[in-house]
């Protein structure tokens, strides 16, 4: 029997409870981190954002505990480990050619902040932080809010909403004209950071946009999120290495700052191309392992 399709305005409401209780809990957290003494206290706070929605989002979905992995995106990858390895190639040796190109234009130097050893540490430590934070992201957004909203409205819709909801998410932090005034005002500084989507960084939603886009259609090819997780981690990788082995050369970006961009790596059109370049390399390499196994 086909499923029956989700109710869309019960799952939007689900989903506005569970950031309002995301948000309360981060309210909370940042108060018991300001009685602790914490000299970011709404940083603290902030941190929690994503995995809070995550599991108040499951709470008020009353998913089934049997059920978990696959509303997650981690149940019937039948090679999960070279999914994400795959995935990580791709975004790595995208963004790698990117800054080889941001250097050949003299928009980069490399000047490293640390020396080899401290360097060779700090890379280990980035690559397990991303893969972290692949892990999480990937599991919101790409497994249980796509999961959700491809129940609701179908697989196209659910790429492009669930795509701009990544993107307006990640701008769920205060701007640096409005900090927050104290642990009590974490969420409306937060919230104050949807003003400058569309007039100060308007590049970087673009930018988002298309990383959501990405990775939601890499998802949807494979049904689950580790490629999408490999894919996620190798750019967030790139990104924390680059910004302590290069320099942006001001002078050289300010001249062509929508073509070059900035460390952001993905609010630039040769960020944005790099990004496009991810998934033409993995459409590539999916052609061709489906020709070798015909061939076989």
């Amino acid at each position: 029997m086909p499923k029956t399709p989700l109710n869309p305005l019960r799952e939007l409401f689900r989903l506005f409870l569970a950031l309002t209780l995301a948000s309360a809990a981060v309210t909370l957290i940042a108060g018991i981190a300001a009685i602790a003494g914490a000299q970011e206290p709404d940083r603290i706070g902030r941190k929690g954002l994503v995995p809070l929605v995550v599991i108040c989002w499951l709470l008020v979905a009353r998913v089934p505990r049997s059920g978990l992995t696959k509303v997650l995106g981690l149940a019937g990858g039948r090679q999960p480990v070279r999914d994400i390895a795959g995935g990580l190639l791709c975004g790595v040796l995208s963004l790698v050619i990117l800054n080889g190109v941001l250097l050949l234009l003299g928009a980069r130097l490399i000047e490293p902040e640390m020396g080899p050893a401290m360097l060779l540490l700090k890379t280990v430590l980035y690559l397990l932080q991303a893969l972290a934070l692949a892990l999480l992201e990937e599991s919101l957004f790409r497994g249980l809010l796509h999961g959700r909203l491809r129940a609701t409205f179908g697989p196209t819709v659910a790429i492009i909403l669930g795509s701009t909801i990544f993107a307006v998410s990640h701008f769920l932090r205060p701007p640096k004209s409005r900090p927050p005034e104290a642990w009590w005002d974490t969420m409306p500084a937060c919230f104050a950071g949807l003003g400058e989507m569309f007039t100060l960084r308007w590049r970087e939603v673009v930018g988002l946009l298309l990383v959501g886009l990405i990775l939601a259609i890499v998802r949807e090819g494979r049904r689950t999120i580790f490629l999408a997780m490999g894919v996620h981690a190798g750019w967030v990788w790139v990104r924390f290495t680059s910004n302590k082995t290069l320099e942006d050369v001001d002078e050289r970006i300010n001249e062509d700052l929508w073509l070059l961009g900035t460390k952001r790596l993905y609010d630039g059109l040769l960020g944005w191309a790099a990004l496009l370049f991810t998934l033409a390399l993995i459409w590539w390499l999916r052609v061709r392992a489906a020709k070798r196994e015909v061939g076989s």
